[in-house]
């Protein structure tokens, strides 16, 4: 093989031998409430009733289909981006990520240190970028020890932290052979020797797999980069693929190929990415490999070629399930669009994705549930003027509703109505008020809004409370008023309505001042001292 273009430098500040890096998945945010008919699954959804998908007795293909069928081909697009989650500083995100996660849908991040403070970033070379974590050795170490015990031994160490710390997925490892010295990605390898590179990413993939099999106990390991292309044109091709064969064998779940192009072989002159005889025909029909093929990074955007769909297509053409460094959704959402690629071949690498997750628990139901029950439990019932709630009954009302989604809400089984003269009732969502600088205490555009609400049909307000907030007002004229401390639509719609039985039991955990000026007369340090508050702790 011959090296065609520049490698990407991808070091992360939380450095494994094998060039390590560590990437975040999360569950793709379904929502819980929608009415459908489809497949082998039939039913209508009034609530926080276990879907299908959620449901772990199901098979994991089942539950993949479930899902899959509920998806959006926007949020089917963002599974298949994988790109750089830049931290800022304190524990925050840099500028840009919410974009990605809320605006584009990606879930699959690759993690990355501060860009801030760049003399805090260990060269690239140097293996100490581990800072908290376990300090060993490059892979050129273990190469050097060759104890394939204390690889495997290693490798599960590694696994039990990244799990502690959230991480599902590695970049690693790197099983390239070290064949021509002037390759710059040497330090990432386990050196010249194609078998003993082959015993040691056994024991490495074993060590992440865990002593269970893959499963909830496992971190996915994407093994890199097939097929061993990269170190110089005259390499022996055979020897290269020794030791993607032994970690096929032993259970690597994903693969990521190279950017190189194959030179005087049978297969397609074009790089291993965009190649569909190797990763549809070598790496999948001759060695048996089924799992997800992730791209190196940058493959659409580092280098426009007669458009950036055309690379997009090609590399989707070829077998590849998810594209690394990139975020370009609209490409994806494009093809589909113009019937160049299929929804029915994205639902492929999608399905892959997604199975993944499931094996992994990622997003486990069980933990869902219980922040779901914890979300309900911590409402806050201030008011109940006449005992309006729990409400009935939503088939015979119509509801005025702000700052909650419609269409969202109407998959409850809501008739949502969009003038206060058509409604019965009022469901109101607020955030607690502020003093903002320069500026006043209330927002009189908004106070008019919620007078006009108050006056025209019964109201029940939900308050976010990330602070005691001085709210008189709402306590005086909300037919209910509730306390949420975070809390999704469903959580609330569940107290509202005593689905399930759910029952506001939370109390309040600070007093509900007054007024500003009763604030700004009590005094900061002392608790329990606010002058005649609205309502008192607990």
């Amino acid at each position: 093989m011959a090296n065609q273009r520049r490698s990407l430098s991808k070091r992360t500040a939380l450095a494994a031998f094998f060039f390590a890096s560590a990437t975040m998945i999360t569950a793709v945010n379904i929502p819980a409430s929608s009415s459908i008919h489809h497949g082998r699954f039939a039913f209508r959804s009034t609530g926080t009733v276990d879907l299908p998908y959620r449901d772990a007795s199901l098979s994991v293909d089942e539950r993949v289909e479930d899902i899959l069928q509920r998806m959006t081909i926007e949020e089917k697009a963002g599974q298949l981006f994988q790109n750089i989650l830049t931290m800022g500083a304190n524990g925050t995100f840099a500028n840009g990520i919410e974009n990605s996660v809320v605006g584009k849908l990606m879930t699959h991040f690759n993690l990355a240190g501060t860009v801030d403070n760049t003399r805090l970033h260990e060269q690239r070379w140097n293996c100490f970028t581990a800072n908290s974590f376990s300090q060993r050795p490059e892979s050129l170490g273990p190469a050097a020890i060759r104890d394939a015990k204390l690889v495997h031994s290693f490798a599960d160490i590694v696994r039990q932290k990244y799990m502690a710390i959230g991480l599902r997925s590695s970049l690693h490892p790197q099983i390239n052979l070290a064949t021509e010295p002037r390759w710059v990605r040497i330090s990432g390898t386990v050196g010249v020797c194609a078998n003993l590179t082959a015993e040691l990413v056994v024991s490495y993939i074993k060590g992440f797999t865990g002593p269970d099999g893959f499963g909830p106990n496992s971190v996915t390991t994407v093994t890199k980069h097939f097929p061993g292309s990269g170190p110089g044109k005259n390499t022996t091709y055979p020897i290269h693929l020794i030791p993607f064969k032994a970690a096929i064998a032993t259970g690597t779940r994903q693969m990521m190929p190279y950017n190189s192009r194959p030179i005087g072989t049978k297969y397609e002159e074009v790089a291993s990415e965009f190649n569909k005889d190797i990763i549809n025909g070598l790496l999948k029909e001759e060695l048996g490999f089924q799992g997800i093929v992730v791209s190196d990074w940058g493959l659409i955007t580092d280098a426009v070629i007669r458009g950036q769909d055309m690379p997009a297509q090609k590399i989707l053409n070829a077998g590849v399930d998810q594209l690394g460094g990139e975020q370009r959704i609209d490409l994806i959402l494009e093809l589909v669009q113009k019937d160049i690629v299929s929804e029915a071949r994205i639902d492929v690498s999608v399905g892959k994705l997604l199975h993944e997750k499931f094996l992994l628990l990622v997003g486990k139901a069980d933990f869902v549930r219980q922040g779901a029950e914890a979300q309900r439990k911590a409402y806050t019932l201030l008011t109940n003027n006449d005992n309006v709630l729990p409400l009935k009954s939503a088939k015979h009302s119509k509801f005025y509703i702000e700052s909650f989604n419609k269409t969202y809400m109407e998959s409850r089984n809501l008739r949502v109505v969009d003038t206060l003269a058509e409604a019965d009732m009022a469901l109101v969502r607020l955030q607690a008020p502020y003093v903002p600088r320069p500026g006043d205490f209330e927002n009189v555009t908004e106070q008019a809004l919620q007078v006009a609400i108050y006056q025209a049909v019964p109201k029940v307000v939900d308050m976010y409370l990330d602070r005691p907030a001085a709210i008189p007002e709402a306590a005086e004229q909300a037919k209910a008023l509730m306390a949420n401390y975070g809390a999704s639509t469903d959580a609330f719609l569940d107290i509202v309505f005593a689905t399930n039985g759910s029952k506001p039991l939370g109390r309040l955990p600070f007093d509900l001042p007054r007024s500003m000026a009763a604030v700004e007369a009590s005094k900061e340090d002392v608790p329990f001292d606010t002058e005649n508050p609205v309502f008192r702790y607990g």
